[in-house]
């Protein structure tokens, strides 16, 4: 069993998907919400060019792109020693209106899985034998970063990331009304906040951020 990061070329840009790997099959628990080019701040980090690298121990996706006045990157390390996926953004703003953040669409939501302030319960399962097996995110702090916070809404109500409205029970870009964000039959939205703690950065919204998460299977 194992944890596998895929990133995928949708026009512009590439998504990204968490999978838990099964000898019995796959479950995607995680797919980035993507926006388009007329979006200065899309639901997720617009990564128009990707690389891979591969180090002693682990493989690292690096990732760049643009929207609006902002730069992004991130950096995805798969570490081979316990299997995890570390999850490393950083934003560079401008004046912008609202924070950074990640939007993903969560097809295996659980709501009766217990959560914390700092960890979310992606997915869970009992096998045959044994103990119960979890996939958690964990929200990781950075040194000019807030806590990072999450909220979870569930399909077709609830969860508007910036310039999203609601339209006929389904979360619907005003820029482009052909892609749906979420409709009822595919599942809860997650998002992930994180805000800068200089009195400055908080005036103007124009600073670096840099907010993490690490993705693990726990038994």
């Amino acid at each position: 069993m194992q944890l596998e990061a895929r990133f995928l070329r949708q026009r512009d840009r590439f998504e990204h998907q968490v999978i838990v790997v099964t000898p019995q099959g796959e479950l995607p628990c995680l797919t980035s919400l993507e926006g388009n080019d007329q979006e200065s701040f899309p639901p997720s980090p617009p990564l128009q060019d990707m690389s891979v690298e591969r180090r002693v121990g682990s493989q690292v996706a690096l990732g760049v792109g643009m929207a609006g006045s902002a730069l992004w990157s991130l950096s995805a390390l798969a570490d081979a020693a316990d299997g995890s996926l570390l999850f490393d953004w950083a934003c560079q703003t401008r004046g912008a209106a609202v924070w950074p953040q990640n939007c993903y669409l969560w097809s295996s939501h659980d709501p009766a899985a217990n959560s914390a302030s700092t960890e979310v319960v992606l997915c869970r399962w009992r096998p045959l034998e044994g103990a119960e097996i979890q996939v958690v995110l964990t929200l990781l702090a950075s040194p000019l970063t807030k806590p990072l916070s999450y909220s979870v809404g569930p399909a077709g109500r609830g969860m508007l990331p910036a310039g999203y409205t609601a339209a006929s029970q389904e979360l619907i870009p005003t820029t482009n009304s052909d892609f749906a964000v979420n409709d009822p039959g595919r599942g809860t939205v997650l998002s992930i906040t994180g805000s800068s703690t200089t009195p400055d950065a908080l005036a103007t919204k124009s600073a670096t951020l840099r907010w993490q998460y690490r993705i693990a299977i726990r038994q």
